[in-house]
């Protein structure tokens, strides 16, 4: 088995390409990243108004569903007590 071996240039050459294809990716990240939270641009107040009602509605069904889920699985998270048999 035969081990090949690199020249300092070779391996300088390689953490080049391998920093600029690191940062291409990070680029690459970032930007979609970036889509996935950044806020829409609305032009008149009525979108505006329409968002704002749309993101409570979804925070209140949230809660609503957290509500039910909980009064539901709530006897199961309680400790019961063990009745002592005499």
């Amino acid at each position: 088995m035969t081990q090949k071996t690199y020249s300092i240039e070779e391996i300088e050459q390689k953490k080049r390409d391998l920093n600029k294809l690191l940062d291409k990716k990070r680029n690459e990240i970032s930007e979609t990243y970036a889509t996935f939270f950044e806020e829409e641009e609305s032009d008149s107040p009525s979108q505006r108004l329409m968002s704002n009602f749309s993101r409570f509605i979804t925070v209140a069904d949230s809660f609503w569903m957290g509500y039910k889920l909980y009064r539901r699985f709530s006897p199961y998270l309680r400790k019961r007590n063990k009745k002592i048999r005499r």
